[in-house]
């Protein structure tokens, strides 16, 4: 669960910056890509892929990019990959698939294969901590808001906000989607750099529709819990615990109050 945060910031960046996430990070230079829709059987009888895109120019023949964001490196999300593969193949006869990954947390076991005595699988496996800053200074927003995750990323925290706050091709609430995608990030690798970068920009993360989705998950009042205390590892466990409240309540539809009081919750 505590992973699930960053998930989400990584796929609304995904979601918002498309192009030029997979132009820069996976070389895809496209005419046209589109999102396939998965079919409704798939939905409801198998697990989803993050992102399945149809793929149309570069001088070569139409294609289906299958996209797996990963926060960290679990070998059994790369059996998810290639069941997605298969599942794809079988629905287009005939064209290309291209299973990819991007991982953000370093793992020195990640690989881009899995091999076994009667199966062999590869795919395009993307190390966020392999990539050098420096070589997307002149890249999208989007891509701005994840330069904490590359080499050395934390120093380039204060340039990759500035680049953000000062875009002027993007609306006030963008930006800061944009900003709390930047401290999430940049939450995994220092904590005092998330603080200040909250204590700078508040006024216009509270702003964002993204900073009301990451709310709803539980992570904005850890956040301020945070940044009150001064303890961005209680804000992770305001996370995890706002999830347990919430599904308790669900259940039992009782307040947090009375759930505190039966000692269902700490």
């Amino acid at each position: 669960m505590i992973w699930m945060k960053y998930d989400i910031a990584a796929k609304k960046l995904m979601e918002s910056g498309r192009e030029d996430i997979l132009e820069r990070f996976f070389g895809v230079q496209a005419d046209s890509v589109d999102k396939i829709e998965e079919l409704p059987t798939e939905k409801t009888s198998l697990r989803n892929v993050d992102f399945a895109l149809r793929i149309k120019g570069e001088g070569r023949p139409e294609y289906v990019l299958i996209l797996e964001l990963q926060t960290e490196w679990k070998s059994g999300k790369v059996l998810n990959l290639a069941e997605y593969a298969i599942r794809f193949t079988l629905r287009f006869p005939g064209q290309e698939i291209q299973p990819s990954m991007l991982l953000l947390m370093p793992n020195s076991k990640a690989a881009d294969h899995f091999e076994n005595s009667y199966l062999t699988f590869r795919f395009q496996l993307i190390k966020m901590w392999e990539l050098n800053p420096e070589d997307y200074e002149n890249a999208g927003p989007e891509i701005q808001s994840l330069i904490p995750l590359m080499k050395y990323g934390t120093r380039y925290v204060e340039v990759a906000e500035r680049r953000i706050y000062e875009n002027r091709d993007i609306s006030r609430e963008q930006k800061g989607d944009l900003l709390t995608a930047l401290a999430i990030f940049t939450g995994l690798k220092d904590k005092n750099l998330t603080k200040a970068l909250l204590n700078r920009r508040r006024d216009i993360m509270i702003e964002s529709a993204f900073y009301d989705l990451v709310k709803e998950e539980g992570i904005a009042e850890g956040l301020e819990k945070g940044k009150r205390e001064g303890k961005l590892e209680d804000a992770r466990k305001m996370f995890a615990e706002g999830l347990e409240i919430k599904l308790v309540q669900k259940i039992t539809g009782l307040t947090e109050a009375q759930l505190r009081e039966a000692g269902i919750i700490p």
